[in-house]
């Protein structure tokens, strides 16, 4: 699914220090990607008032759209498999050198 939409908004003033709101057309692109499980999709945005530039906007989204893979890695491993991030061998283990709450 794709969506573009032409919307305007009102800026208040107080963001940028003065007492009178402002107006701005922003212009949003959505774009539904269905994931290979069936169940869940992913869904890229963009949004920006630079609508001049539009199409160059529009070349970095098709760069991006185009870099996706619709199929699995040949190397995957099994989704049952209790193998984290960076092969870890942990499920939700961080990376080697990264710290958090999770590994």
């Amino acid at each position: 699914m794709v969506s573009t939409q032409d919307r305007e908004v009102v800026v208040p003033g107080a963001v940028y220090g003065v007492q009178e709101d402002s107006r701005s057309t922003v212009r949003q692109l959505q774009v539904a990607v269905p994931l290979l499980s069936g169940d869940r999709t992913a869904v890229f945005v963009l949004t920006t008032e630079d609508i001049d530039r539009w199409d160059d906007h529009l070349q970095v989204v098709i760069a991006i759209l185009g870099s996706l893979s619709l199929s699995e890695p040949a190397d995957a491993p099994d989704p049952g498999s209790d193998v984290g991030p960076a092969g870890t061998g942990a499920p939700n283990s961080a990376p080697p050198g990264f710290d958090t709450p999770f590994g």
